[in-house]
């Protein structure tokens, strides 16, 4: 079985070069893919990518302020039946651990985005909703709704979230990573494409008494030990930021912590000490604080996402990725046999069509095996029929497509399951490529069907047919 080594994923990569700068072939992505449980589209900075295939949409009939634990929604919006139809959600939108995701853009366009856990829905009054309106439902959430900061850590690097819409100077922030030896580098790395390439940014800051918050990068630097945070006026160049005290200092300890800074007044920069305003500093770690005078109003569109795509992932800029690191060629197939006990396809236990062990002529103890271009036909087709994960011994075995059965037809689901079988099967090494695959809905059986499914195998290049595979949605 094939070892992996994790590698970061730099911003504008796509899971054909990562393929190509590790694996040497751009068209071995689905291994990728495979061994990190990653749908379509793979790799994306795209929040709303995150979360899967939506599953319906309505509008908020009212504003809905951060701290919500729950919604009310006219009960016109919610259908009983088992699909969503325009403008209203269905029954099984509406299931425990469902995702809502909403986003707006401010009048500076920052764009703003939250997603959301559904708990429970409440139809009628209850102990713990005892007013709901008549006429009206309750989503209730797992936790409070909170607004992510206004710049995003794929494009900054670093949060900056203001706390007050109205604005008074601009400032530089920007950061630097100490080393375990105490040694600093100001500002953060230069040309580093994932570090901030000699990071400095301008923002606005909000009025006296008001608290910007922080977030250093999730990735570091090897040999890195923490952050330091600075912050001055727009007019001061990079340069000041190493050799001048006119300026903010706060530290943040540990990757993806965050620091508090809580302006007294907006006066900077000043003069003596480094931090002679940095009020009640707060360390922690997850997600950056979130600020508090956000809202989305009526109107704001939610869009409903399925439980089903939380079993698999869609990694953005400063993740980290598995690569496999295959064995030589020599014992990459025959890791955990003799060449004389079988061939290079492998060996292994036969089973009937009904998935039951086969046994040699008459007798109950004798199980028959199967090798060569049968057995990568059987290993393969049993692959492709089983969830990916279902196996806890061999968490990254599996199809990940199964995931879908039950859910609402749409062309992207028809497309993510043609990309998971496509992918479960190219993640086998045995597999040099697909030669041809149809995939279709069949309104009939209400399933996305597979077929004609011919693949090459590395040795010899001989090609061989697999099973149909037929997902019920």
């Amino acid at each position: 079985m094939a070892k992996y080594k994790t590698e970061l994923i730099y911003s504008g990569d796509t899971i054909q070069n990562i393929a190509k700068k590790y694996l040497g072939d751009e068209q071995k992505w689905p291994v990728i893919a495979s061994l990190n449980r990653l749908r379509n589209p793979y790799i994306s900075d795209n929040p709303e990518d995150q979360l899967g295939n939506s599953s319906g949409a309505i509008y908020l009939s009212e504003e809905m302020n951060q701290g919500s634990t729950y919604i009310a929604l006219p009960k016109y919006l919610y259908s009983s039946q088992q699909d969503s139809s325009a403008g209203r959600i269905s029954k099984s939108v509406l299931s425990s651990n469902n995702k809502i995701f909403m986003k707006r853009y401010t009048q500076n366009g920052d764009y703003i985005h939250d997603t959301i856990t559904i708990r429970n829905v409440y139809f009628e009054k209850n102990t713990n909703y005892p007013n709901i309106p008549d006429g009206y439902f309750y989503i209730e959430f797992e936790s409070a709704i909170v607004v992510p900061p206004l710049t995003s850590a794929i494009n900054a690097k670093l949060f900056s979230y203001v706390s007050a819409t109205s604005s008074s100077d601009k400032y530089y922030i920007t950061y630097s990573y100490v080393a375990n030896d105490g040694n600093e580098t100001i500002p953060a790395p230069f040309n580093e494409k994932l570090y901030g390439q000699s990071y400095a940014k301008e923002y606005f800051v909000p009025a006296s008494n008001s608290t910007i918050v922080f977030s250093a990068p999730s990735v570091w630097p090897e040999g890195a030990k923490s952050v330091n945070v600075y912050m001055a006026k727009i007019d001061y160049s990079l340069s000041d930021f190493a050799n001048s005290s006119l300026y903010l200092q706060g530290n943040i300890s540990e990757p993806s912590g965050t620091l508090s800074i809580t302006l007294l007044n907006t006066s900077l920069p000043v003069t003596g000490s480094k931090n002679p305003q940095l009020h009640e500093s707060s360390l922690y770690s997850g997600k950056p604080k979130k600020g508090t005078s956000n809202y989305y109003p009526s109107g704001t569109k939610m869009f409903f996402y399925s439980a089903i795509y939380d079993d698999t992932y869609v990694l953005r800029t400063g993740d980290k990725i598995q690569i496999p690191i295959y064995e030589s060629n020599s014992t990459k197939i025959l890791n955990a046999y003799s060449s004389s006990q079988i061939d290079s396809y492998g060996k292994d236990i036969k089973i009937d069509s009904s998935g039951q062990i086969t046994f040699l002529g008459n007798s109950s103890t004798d199980l028959t095996t199967i090798s060569g271009r049968e057995n990568v036909i059987q290993a393969l087709n049993n692959k492709i029929k089983t969830k990916y994960g279902k196996l806890k011994a061999f968490p990254s075995y599996g199809n990940s497509a199964i995931q879908y059965i039950g859910s609402k037809y749409s062309p992207s689901i028809v497309k993510a399951t043609k990309d998971s079988i496509y992918s479960t099967i190219m993640s086998d090494e045995r597999v040099s490529g697909i030669v041809s695959m149809d995939v279709r809905y069949d309104a009939i059986s209400t399933a996305i069907i597979a077929e004609n499914i011919y693949v090459r195998l590395s040795e010899n290049f001989t090609v061989v047919n697999l099973n149909p595979v037929s997902i019920g949605i």
